[in-house]
């Protein structure tokens, strides 16, 4: 190309000579370009030599293909090619920024099925995301809370029967398990070097069973139980030959947030650093004396089956992690099923990609009729608001009074208190306001669903579990007081 300020032509070169030139008493090498040719070729006479540029080095140029920019989303995803390495059933972090709102987002898949350069995954992308932003991980890996550690519990006594040992860094660490309980012990005893399982009794246990059983004090702290030789073995005199080795940490303080965690205690070669791409979830604190009043007679009442509708409802509501449990019969227009609503802890969603959720489906499907369809779902939580005036006693100083009615509706209509599709009644909401000292009368002006207009309801209904019109199930709500600030509360003039 020969190129001017104000003009440029292409050629094409055909023949081209190392030369030399002399001349003004200079010399020095040149090249001598035939051109294909002479078109426009007075526009570079010598009067514009100075001016003129020549771009001799060109490459060929493949066409790029036109660059895709809709959203990624769905179950597939198509890449420029797969890495070696990935296989089917292998887990997936996809992170990116939300298409509709612009915010990091963040979920694990798995990979159902690879074709070329195309990844199918399972369960469908939940967010739609900006191509740009978007990318897999698949250095994944599941955890569970709980630092490991491991120490000396004692020393065996043949002479002793049940001796008892405790453990000397509480709280013990239970992970979920398709168990019919719903949890399993971290905890791991070894006699002599060799491991004794965990029971929980010993009842019809034979003499030399190698086996212990668990327990934990009212005050948090856990320990273990041998055998007297009738029912579970003895342990065999030694020294110091008990060796236990358990996870310590537990409960909903183990609840970290995603991306809270990048710190490794260990570090394996290779490893760089670590996150968790997640929030934590499924964690529930120890059972408290009033809890395990409510749940004994449930694990009782199933007896590790599940054949009626009311044992589904209490084998979830028994099982670690649910902290409410609701069956009820669906029909698809020729089978009958079951679908059982649940929630966590303190109204923690059940996530179906949890571990607490997998493992009570799995558990149920056990101890269950394999015939007959079973469905899982978390509950749909719903809130009310309301507005009213309070009519106080004259002695009473009207801050403090108008702020024990609010706490009073609060705990009334909270998590704990409230079951799924239970309706929320306006004589409800008065009778929870007017036992409070001080209050004289309660005038309501406004009650009514968060997801509706403003309005004075007499009664807010919360949907049970239902079929769409679809086959789609939808599991029951739970209605509970808004958590923003009531839309007022004042004093009766």
């Amino acid at each position: 190309m020969l190129s001017k300020p104000t003009y440029q032509e292409l050629y094409r070169a055909r023949k081209v000579v190392e030369a030399s030139r002399a001349q003004y008493t200079l010399s020095g090498k040149t090249t001598r370009i035939t051109l294909d040719t002479d078109e426009h070729l007075d526009y570079f006479d010598q009067s514009s030599y100075r001016d003129t540029l020549v771009f001799a080095q060109s490459e060929w140029l493949e066409i790029a293909e036109f660059p895709l920019t809709e959203p990624i989303t769905g179950t597939t995803v198509k890449l420029a090619e797969v890495p070696d390495g990935i296989k089917v059933g292998q887990l997936l972090v996809v992170s990116g920024k939300d298409s509709v709102t612009g915010e990091a987002v963040q979920e694990v898949v798995s990979i159902n099925a690879i074709g070329g350069a195309e990844i199918t995954v399972t369960p469908p992308l939940a967010h739609s995301y900006e191509r740009a932003s978007f990318s897999f991980n698949a250095n994944v890996a599941h955890a569970t809370h709980g630092e490991t550690v491991e120490e000396i519990l004692g020393s065996g006594d043949a002479s002793q029967g049940f001796q008892k040992f405790q453990l000397k860094q509480p709280p013990l660490t239970y992970v979920s398990a398709s168990t019919p309980s719903g949890v399993a012990s971290s905890l791991e005893v070894r006699v002599n070097d060799v491991r004794w399982d965990e029971a929980e009794t010993f009842f019809e246990r034979e003499p030399k069973a190698h086996v212990f059983i668990g327990r934990r004090d009212d005050d948090g702290k856990s320990g273990v139980q041998f055998g007297d030789g009738k029912t579970g073995a003895r342990l065999p005199s030694g020294a110091n030959n008990l060796r236990a080795k358990y996870r310590k940490g537990i409960g909903t303080e183990g609840l970290v947030k995603a991306g809270q965690l990048s710190m490794l205690l260990s570090r394996p070669l290779g490893v760089k650093g670590v996150t968790n791409p997640l929030a934590a979830s499924g964690a529930q604190d120890p059972e408290q004396l009033d809890d395990a009043r409510a749940n004994a007679p449930l694990r009782v009442l199933t007896l590790e089956r599940v054949v009626s509708l009311r044992d589904y409802q209490d084998f979830a509501r028994a099982f670690g992690g649910i902290a409410k449990a609701l069956a009820s019969w669906t029909w698809d227009g020729r089978n009958r099923g079951v679908l059982v609503t649940v929630a966590g802890p303190s109204g923690a969603p059940v996530l179906p990609n949890g571990a607490t959720y997998q493992n009570l489906l799995k558990a149920m499907r056990a101890a269950g009729d394999p015939f007959v369809a079973l469905a899982v779902k978390s509950f749909r939580p719903q809130s009310f608001r309301l507005a009213g005036n309070i009519k106080i006693d004259p002695a009473y100083q009207p801050e403090f009074v108008l702020a024990a009615v609010e706490q009073a509706l609060r705990d009334q209509f909270s998590f704990a208190r409230r079951e799924f599709a239970q309706p929320v009644m306006l004589s409800e909401v008065i009778a929870a306001m007017q036992p409070v000292a001080g209050v004289v009368a309660v005038d309501v002006d406004k009650l009514y669903r968060s997801d509706k207009a403003a309005t004075l309801e007499q009664r807010l209904l919360a949907e049970a579990p239902v079929m769409l019109a679809n086959g789609v199930l939808q599991a029951a709500e739970l209605l509970t007081l808004d958590a923003a600030p009531l839309d007022q509360l004042g004093v009766m003039a």
